[in-house]
Protein backbone atom coordinates (compact mmCIF):
# COMPACT_ATOMS: atom_id res chain seq x y z
CA UNK A 1 0.00 0.00 0.00
CA UNK A 2 3.11 2.61 0.67
CA UNK A 3 4.33 2.19 -2.71
CA UNK A 4 1.43 3.10 -4.20
CA UNK A 5 1.27 5.83 -2.27
CA UNK A 6 4.85 6.77 -3.34
CA UNK A 7 4.15 5.73 -6.63
CA UNK A 8 0.97 7.85 -6.79
CA UNK A 9 2.35 11.06 -4.81
CA UNK A 10 5.57 10.88 -7.31
CA UNK A 11 2.78 11.37 -10.40
CA UNK A 12 1.20 13.93 -8.76
CA UNK A 13 4.79 16.02 -8.33
CA UNK A 14 5.51 15.50 -12.02
CA UNK A 15 2.31 17.06 -13.22
CA UNK A 16 2.78 19.34 -11.11
CA UNK A 17 6.35 20.33 -12.52
CA UNK A 18 5.33 19.72 -16.29
CA UNK A 19 2.32 22.00 -15.56
CA UNK A 20 4.95 25.18 -14.06
CA UNK A 21 6.99 24.63 -16.93
CA UNK A 22 4.42 25.05 -19.50
CA UNK A 23 3.23 28.32 -17.82
CA UNK A 24 6.67 29.59 -17.37
CA UNK A 25 7.24 29.53 -20.85
CA UNK A 26 3.60 30.58 -22.75
CA UNK A 27 3.82 30.77 -26.11
CA UNK A 28 4.52 34.43 -27.77
CA UNK A 29 1.27 36.26 -28.37
CA UNK A 30 1.29 38.20 -31.64
CA UNK A 31 1.07 41.80 -31.51
CA UNK A 32 -2.12 43.13 -32.56
CA UNK A 33 -3.66 45.03 -35.38
CA UNK A 34 -6.46 47.73 -34.45
CA UNK A 35 -7.42 51.05 -36.00
CA UNK A 36 -9.17 51.47 -39.34
CA UNK A 37 -7.10 50.87 -43.25
CA UNK A 38 -6.41 53.70 -44.85
CA UNK A 39 -5.26 52.24 -47.94
CA UNK A 40 -4.46 48.96 -50.01
CA UNK A 41 -0.89 49.01 -50.75
CA UNK A 42 -1.22 46.65 -53.51
CA UNK A 43 -2.42 49.73 -55.33
CA UNK A 44 0.66 51.60 -55.35
CA UNK A 45 3.14 48.65 -56.44
CA UNK A 46 3.53 50.43 -59.54
CA UNK A 47 3.43 53.62 -59.26
CA UNK A 48 7.04 56.11 -58.25
CA UNK A 49 5.98 55.79 -54.25
CA UNK A 50 8.34 55.05 -50.80
CA UNK A 51 7.82 53.39 -48.37
CA UNK A 52 9.34 54.77 -44.85
CA UNK A 53 10.25 53.79 -41.43
CA UNK A 54 11.58 56.78 -39.08
CA UNK A 55 13.16 55.53 -35.41
CA UNK A 56 13.95 58.70 -33.36
CA UNK A 57 15.82 58.97 -30.07
CA UNK A 58 14.81 60.16 -26.70
CA UNK A 59 14.90 64.04 -26.02
CA UNK A 60 18.23 65.47 -25.73
CA UNK A 61 20.96 68.26 -26.26
CA UNK A 62 20.69 68.73 -30.28
CA UNK A 63 24.22 67.28 -30.50
CA UNK A 64 23.03 63.69 -28.88
CA UNK A 65 20.31 63.44 -30.46
CA UNK A 66 19.83 60.66 -33.41
CA UNK A 67 16.85 59.06 -35.89
CA UNK A 68 17.63 56.58 -38.15
CA UNK A 69 15.33 57.01 -41.66
CA UNK A 70 14.79 53.55 -43.86
CA UNK A 71 13.24 54.20 -47.19
CA UNK A 72 11.87 51.36 -49.73
CA UNK A 73 11.07 52.08 -53.19
CA UNK A 74 10.71 49.91 -56.37
CA UNK A 75 14.27 51.12 -57.41
CA UNK A 76 16.40 51.70 -54.20
CA UNK A 77 16.39 51.00 -50.26
CA UNK A 78 18.41 53.54 -48.17
CA UNK A 79 18.97 53.61 -44.67
CA UNK A 80 20.46 57.03 -43.45
CA UNK A 81 21.69 58.17 -40.07
CA UNK A 82 20.30 61.08 -38.90
CA UNK A 83 21.96 63.38 -35.95
CA UNK A 84 20.04 66.81 -34.23
CA UNK A 85 16.55 68.06 -34.70
CA UNK A 86 17.38 69.25 -38.12
CA UNK A 87 18.19 65.88 -38.55
CA UNK A 88 21.05 66.03 -40.91
CA UNK A 89 22.26 63.06 -42.94
CA UNK A 90 25.87 61.65 -41.53
CA UNK A 91 25.81 58.39 -42.94
CA UNK A 92 23.81 56.99 -46.37
CA UNK A 93 23.50 53.60 -47.71
CA UNK A 94 22.02 52.71 -50.53
CA UNK A 95 20.97 49.65 -52.28
CA UNK A 96 19.42 48.63 -55.32
CA UNK A 97 15.65 47.23 -55.72
CA UNK A 98 13.47 45.89 -57.79
CA UNK A 99 9.30 46.24 -58.61
CA UNK A 100 8.95 42.30 -57.64
CA UNK A 101 10.78 42.94 -54.43
CA UNK A 102 8.95 46.01 -53.60
CA UNK A 103 5.57 44.56 -54.49
CA UNK A 104 6.41 41.51 -51.79
CA UNK A 105 7.54 44.20 -49.14
CA UNK A 106 4.06 46.10 -49.67
CA UNK A 107 1.93 43.24 -49.61
CA UNK A 108 4.15 41.83 -46.54
CA UNK A 109 3.63 46.04 -44.90
CA UNK A 110 -0.46 45.72 -45.56
CA UNK A 111 -0.51 42.38 -43.61
CA UNK A 112 1.28 43.89 -40.92
CA UNK A 113 -1.07 46.68 -41.48
CA UNK A 114 1.32 49.71 -42.28
CA UNK A 115 -1.93 51.56 -43.46
CA UNK A 116 -3.96 51.40 -40.34
CA UNK A 117 -4.76 54.10 -38.20
CA UNK A 118 -6.26 54.65 -34.78
CA UNK A 119 -7.68 57.28 -33.44
CA UNK A 120 -5.44 59.49 -31.14
CA UNK A 121 -6.37 62.61 -29.02
CA UNK A 122 -2.46 63.54 -29.34
CA UNK A 123 -2.53 66.47 -31.97
CA UNK A 124 1.14 67.24 -31.80
CA UNK A 125 3.58 64.63 -31.43
CA UNK A 126 6.52 66.60 -31.20
CA UNK A 127 8.05 65.69 -27.14
CA UNK A 128 5.72 62.61 -26.73
CA UNK A 129 7.59 59.73 -25.06
CA UNK A 130 10.86 61.40 -24.21
CA UNK A 131 12.46 59.23 -22.70
CA UNK A 132 12.25 56.37 -25.16
CA UNK A 133 11.54 56.28 -29.21
CA UNK A 134 9.60 57.87 -31.33
CA UNK A 135 8.63 55.60 -34.63
CA UNK A 136 7.19 56.66 -37.93
CA UNK A 137 5.82 54.94 -40.67
CA UNK A 138 4.95 56.67 -44.05
CA UNK A 139 4.10 56.22 -47.67
CA UNK A 140 4.82 58.93 -50.32
CA UNK A 141 4.38 59.79 -53.61
CA UNK A 142 7.24 62.47 -54.95
CA UNK A 143 6.46 65.20 -52.59
CA UNK A 144 2.51 64.18 -51.58
CA UNK A 145 2.04 62.73 -48.35
CA UNK A 146 -0.08 59.19 -48.10
CA UNK A 147 0.02 58.60 -45.42
CA UNK A 148 1.66 59.16 -41.83
CA UNK A 149 1.42 57.41 -38.90
CA UNK A 150 3.25 57.55 -35.75
CA UNK A 151 3.83 55.32 -32.57
CA UNK A 152 6.03 55.05 -29.20
CA UNK A 153 8.12 52.67 -27.38
CA UNK A 154 6.57 54.29 -23.83
CA UNK A 155 3.02 53.26 -24.85
CA UNK A 156 0.94 51.22 -27.61
CA UNK A 157 -1.54 53.65 -26.59
CA UNK A 158 0.40 56.26 -27.81
CA UNK A 159 0.21 57.30 -31.47
CA UNK A 160 -2.03 57.24 -34.81
CA UNK A 161 -0.12 53.61 -35.96
CA UNK A 162 -3.05 50.74 -35.97
CA UNK A 163 -0.66 48.27 -37.30
CA UNK A 164 1.76 45.52 -35.91
CA UNK A 165 4.64 47.55 -34.84
CA UNK A 166 7.33 45.08 -34.34
CA UNK A 167 6.39 43.30 -37.39
CA UNK A 168 6.58 46.32 -39.76
CA UNK A 169 9.53 47.63 -37.78
CA UNK A 170 11.51 44.39 -38.90
CA UNK A 171 10.17 44.41 -42.36
CA UNK A 172 11.92 47.58 -43.25
CA UNK A 173 14.98 46.31 -41.15
CA UNK A 174 15.68 43.23 -42.82
CA UNK A 175 14.98 45.40 -46.25
CA UNK A 176 18.96 46.35 -45.33
CA UNK A 177 21.65 43.51 -45.28
CA UNK A 178 23.88 44.89 -42.77
CA UNK A 179 21.17 46.93 -40.66
CA UNK A 180 22.58 45.66 -37.65
CA UNK A 181 26.27 46.78 -38.62
CA UNK A 182 24.68 50.02 -39.81
CA UNK A 183 23.08 51.01 -36.39
CA UNK A 184 25.60 49.59 -34.13
CA UNK A 185 27.28 52.83 -33.30
CA UNK A 186 24.03 54.77 -33.51
CA UNK A 187 23.10 55.91 -29.83
CA UNK A 188 18.85 56.37 -29.46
Amino acid sequence: MRYIFAVFGVLIIMIFAVILIVRRNPAPVPASQTGKKQVVLGEYENKPVTAQYIRRGEITADEERNAIRVSVSNQERVIEILQGYNETVTKRQTYANNAKAFAIFLSALDSAGFAREKETTITDERGICPTGNRFVYKLQDGTEQILRFWATSCSTKQGSFGGNSVLVRSLFEKQIPDYSTVVRDVKL
